[in-house]
């Protein structure tokens, strides 16, 4: 009798087991599921789509425009569809344009991709006038700086500089190269 009861009992044991072993495997393949789930939709979808950022004296000096813009309701942030952006300090006017950037949720940063060109005068000096170009940028907006770690070409009327990552500081109009790979200086160089 006894021997009939620890085979029932091991039995009992052994049906437990696999019970418990069914259900963890089921949580596990739902939880698995939940994570592999599409990622949502955007929150909002704006055709021709512009913002602005204004300064302390209530001017706008920032303007933001893309053809397309997504708006999710999670890290993704914001997605620009070729977008321009327009700063204005002063007489300086600087323009920039991707063909992608993404602005994280906090709305801190502007990542640019593909086809980074930007383009800044000072008034209507064409002396002042030079143009960047890169394949990736990240704009910081509070700080109004610009950084880089790919290639980049920039250009003025009378030098060009290759270089390989730059800080761009947009209130100081001051690029510091983190590496140098070839500049030459000619007076009265078109470009």
């Amino acid at each position: 009798m006894q021997a009939w009861f620890q085979k029932r009992h091991i039995v009992w044991i052994a049906l437990s087991a696999v019970i418990v072993g069914i259900w963890l495997r089921h949580q596990t393949i739902e939880h698995a599921e939940k994570d592999e789930s599409p990622q949502a939709p955007p929150l909002l979808v704006v055709h021709e789509g512009i913002s602005y950022r204004y300064d302390e004296q209530g001017n706008s000096h920032m303007k933001l425009s893309a053809p397309l813009t997504h708006y999710y309701q999670d890290a993704r942030g914001t997605e620009f569809t070729q977008p321009r952006l327009h700063h204005q300090q002063g007489e300086m006017h600087t323009h920039i344009r991707a063909d992608y950037a993404q602005q994280n949720e906090a709305g801190t940063e502007l990542h640019l991709e593909n086809n980074v060109f930007a383009e800044r005068q000072n008034g209507e000096d064409s002396a002042t006038r030079f143009e960047f170009s890169t394949d990736k940028m990240l704009y910081r907006i509070d700080k109004n700086q610009a950084e880089s770690d790919a290639p980049v070409l920039i250009r003025s009327a009378d030098s060009t500089t290759h270089a390989i990552g730059t800080i761009w500081h947009l209130n100081q109009n001051l690029f510091i190269l983190k590496q140098n790979v070839r500049s030459y200086y000619a007076p009265h160089h078109n470009f």
